[in-house]
């Protein structure tokens, strides 16, 4: 009978491991377990992942003025601005000075045509060599300041005359002889020097 009953136990314990095998049931710990997937430790979390996820999440939500080209600044009567728009100094910019003139002629030599424009609802210009490279003189669509019935009285530039409704700088185009702003109606564009072949003119 004891005997049997030995017999009997040993079955069952046989039937138990059988069905664990074929169900796949592993009693080992985590610490006996093999490699994880990402061939880290047994039961380490690489952090893999993670790490790159969060890389990636901080480049997609980064600071969008990061790489936003700072604004020029130049120099109006002292002060730094970021155009010169309204500077009561002048609203040129001389490049070799990144300050605001009244006149380019006089002010920013060998930069002494000014190109005004009023793209932006404001005067603004730039001082530029008076050769046919000049902005104002190679580009047939520049935006020039307007003028009303060839008065150069409303024009930002003190070199400057109404021609076609435009505030043109003497230096460009048709302007030889034409009246400036500045001098009450009795100074014209004329060559810096007499004889001169460039486009070096002012009021006189």
């Amino acid at each position: 009978m004891r005997a049997w009953r030995s017999l009997t136990v040993f079955a069952a314990a046989l039937g138990v491991g059988a069905c664990a095998a074929i169900l796949g049931i592993d009693d080992r710990s985590p610490d006996d377990a093999g490699p994880t997937a990402e061939g880290g430790p047994p039961g380490a979390d690489t952090g893999t992942e993670d790490a790159a996820d969060a890389g990636l999440d901080d480049a997609q939500s980064g600071d969008p003025d990061a790489d936003a080209a700072p604004l020029p600044v130049y120099m109006c009567n002292g002060a730094p601005v970021t155009t010169c728009a309204g500077c009561a100094a002048g609203t040129a910019v001389c490049p070799a000075t990144n300050t605001c003139v009244a006149s380019c002629l006089t002010e920013c030599a060998p930069t002494t045509i000014g190109c005004y424009s009023c793209a932006g609802g404001q005067a603004t210009g730039i001082c530029e060599l008076p050769t046919l490279d000049a902005s104002c003189i190679a580009n047939p669509a520049y935006l020039h300041c307007p003028c009303v019935g060839n008065s150069a009285a409303t024009c930002p530039g003190p070199n400057q005359v109404c021609i076609s409704d435009e505030c043109r700088t003497c230096g460009e185009p048709m302007t030889l002889d034409q009246v400036c702003r500045d001098g009450t109606g009795q100074k014209k564009c004329k060559p810096v020097t007499e004889g001169d072949v460039t486009r070096r003119l002012q009021c006189k």
